[in-house]
């Protein structure tokens, strides 16, 4: 957050004007200053009120007009301030948004408290101490004779060359299986692990295996199976064909048999 402050990448009304992509720069909360950088961190009354009780009020004695100066002179005081004001810069422009889009807003008392919750809580974290767990930290082995194929995507937005990769082992943890894919016009990094966790289902319709264990880290993707999952029980009993969600044997249909790498 800081660092796109910094840069000016944040998307204040000043820099969606000078792009043509608005046509009011003015400030949304009184509508009376054009909304830039020192608007939102310096001028804005609410903002004020937030640094006054966050005895922060000292960083806006500095009269510099330029942001990247003003972000500079305040670094060079001390951690602890410096940490209360990085905190504090992301929830006064979370409730700029908030008053843009959603017609809400806070007041610099509600911000101001909510930065000293969250900075309780980070304190609270560092004086927690870092304990190893005694047990047995072997690889556990799988129940009875499953498969479980371990999905996971990579995307490149600047290279455009998104694939994924998937890999199955047996209780053993021998390999019984593995390929890559190089995917083509893939619009997101969701959308990437859709494909992998729906190559990881190919993999295992390929193997005929009858039951697997499918794992992944796209949380989203993995709730959205098992909501599908859900509305196709109520749908339907016969919604599954060899422990395979019934779309994934459709799309298999229409695919042609490729051999395993």
């Amino acid at each position: 957050m800081l660092w796109k402050t910094s840069w000016y990448f944040l998307p204040t009304l000043a820099n969606l004007f000078s792009r043509r992509l608005v046509v009011d720069a003015l400030c949304p909360r009184y509508g009376e200053e054009v909304e830039d950088f020192i608007r939102i961190f310096q001028e804005c009354l609410t903002t004020v009120e937030v640094w006054e009780l966050l005895n922060l009020n000292w960083i806006l004695s500095n009269s510099v007009t330029n942001y990247w100066e003003w972000i500079t002179w305040i670094f060079k005081c001390p951690d602890k301030q410096c940490r209360t004001f990085c905190c504090s810069i992301w929830p006064i422009w979370a409730n700029r948004n908030q008053l843009l889009h959603e017609r809400k807003q806070s007041t610099g008392k509600e911000i101001a408290e909510w930065v000293v919750r969250y900075i309780r809580e980070l304190e609270g974290l560092e004086d927690k101490k870092i304990t190893r767990l005694k047990g047995n930290e072997e690889w556990n082995p799988l129940l009875d004779s499953f498969i479980k194929i371990n999905f996971n995507a990579s995307f490149n937005q600047t290279q455009a060359r998104p694939g994924s990769g998937v890999v199955a082992r047996n209780s053993f943890c021998e390999i019984v299986a593995s390929k890559t894919i190089l995917h083509r016009a893939i619009a997101s990094p969701f959308a990437m692990e859709g494909h992998a966790c729906f190559q990881a289902l190919l993999l295992g319709l390929q193997l005929r295996l009858p039951i697997v264990i499918v794992e992944g880290d796209a949380m989203t993707i993995i709730k959205n199976v098992k909501q599908i999952t859900k509305t196709n029980q109520k749908e339907r009993e016969d919604y599954l064909e060899g422990g395979v969600l019934d779309f994934v044997v459709e799309a298999m249909g229409k695919r042609r048999p490729r051999e395993l790498d």
